[in-house]
């Protein structure tokens, strides 16, 4: 029962686990509702009719249930994971009426539009015009695309209806899914239990800011994707003092856009008047004052250190922290652009474009080690 609980909030109380483990008379009927609550949504979000198809590509075995029977007909590729999209595909069909009528147009056969079907790209007719310099040049034809973008969602839905009609397909699918991407409940925070000491009393936060501080708090780590005007300033200051309250972070450092440094330090003494702030101006940086502003930064006992973007570029990571960084990426692209030349051969685009990102990425390597 206990366990149960814990789904719904991660850390408890004294009080609660107190309550959990030995609950009152009255208190175990409403627990046992609402473990049952709990357990009918966790049915209800492995039904197979829940499933988004798209997030099945990455679970499929070999032949699941006669996949590759369905597909193999017209379709021949790889799916490469690294670069998310399938290699050397190749589609074809000797049903004309199929290929040019019932699921494709004829300015855009079928087997063109699976082909960008299972790349995630959409589908686009385009036609010759002159532009004014006389040159040719191609532009979109709106209404030929948007005939090809209804053909293809025809062949998504027809896709899905073989995928779940025969029951054992379906189970064995849904089955694949729910074991990979269904497994885990999204953990609410409850964030109406914090006092917020030394905050103005003046200013009430509301329950999606203080939510936002609990999270903040649990995880380690929170994003405040809130619109213009909700409070993700002042939902930012409050989780920074409360980490630092509790220990959790010792001096927070703000990096903020240029224009917004000073307002940023008013809000910080809005909220929390007493609090012990130091706001970068760009002046902080330049030349021999940029070293006295780092001293003053490591030997004050600052509430929030607030910096301008610009200026953040400044403070550089450690280089062996920067250094391996940089080779994981090479490493990792020269993994994918090995795999899509054994799919593609030597100079495919896909190849092509990696190699120009991994020389990149490897001169800037090269860089830091001189």
């Amino acid at each position: 029962m206990a366990s149960l609980l814990r789904r719904e909030k991660e850390y408890l109380s004294a009080k609660e686990q107190k309550d959990a483990l030995f609950p009152k008379a009255n208190e175990l009927a409403t627990m046992k509702k609402r473990s049952a609550e709990l357990l009918e949504q966790l049915r209800a979000k492995r039904k197979p009719e829940t499933i988004d198809a798209g997030g099945l590509k990455s679970v499929l075995p070999k032949d699941p249930a006669g996949f590759s029977n369905y597909v193999d007909r017209f379709v021949d590729g790889e799916y490469n994971s690294i670069l998310g999209k399938y290699l050397d595909l190749q589609i074809s069909s000797s049903n004309n009426t199929l290929n040019h009528a019932t699921y494709g147009t004829k300015d855009m056969p079928a087997t063109k539009i699976i082909s960008k079907v299972l790349q995630n790209k959409q589908p686009q007719v385009t036609r010759t015009v002159t532009g004014t310099d006389g040159e040719p040049k191609k532009v979109v034809d709106e209404d030929k695309t948007a005939a090809a973008l209804g053909k293809a969602e025809e062949i998504q839905d027809k896709f899905l209806d073989w995928l779940w009609h025969d029951q054992d397909r379906r189970q064995t699918l849904s089955t694949l899914y729910n074991e990979r991407f269904n497994r885990r409940v999204q953990q609410k925070y409850d964030g109406s239990y914090l006092t917020f000491p030394g905050k103005s009393t003046q200013i009430r936060l509301r329950p999606h800011q203080t939510n936002f501080v609990t999270r903040s708090i649990q995880k380690g780590k929170g994003l405040a994707d809130h619109v213009v005007g909700a409070g993700k300033t002042f939902a930012s200051i409050a989780t920074a003092m409360e980490m630092r309250r509790l220990g959790l972070a010792k001096k927070p450092l703000f990096t903020v856009p240029n224009h917004l440094v000073d307002q940023w330090a008013k809000d910080f003494k809005i909220l929390y008047p007493g609090s012990n702030v130091l706001a970068a101006s760009k002046k902080d940086f330049e030349g021999p004052k940029r070293r006295e502003f780092f001293a003053k930064i490591a030997t004050g006992d600052w509430d929030a250190v607030i910096v301008a973007h610009s200026s953040f570029g400044f403070m550089s990571v450690p280089r062996e922290t920067e250094m391996r960084f940089l080779t994981d990426q090479v490493n990792e692209m020269n993994d994918a652009i090995d795999e899509a030349r054994r799919a593609e051969g030597q100079k495919s685009r896909s190849v092509r474009d990696m190699e120009k990102l991994e020389g990149k990425t490897s001169r800037e390597e090269s860089k830091k080690t001189q």
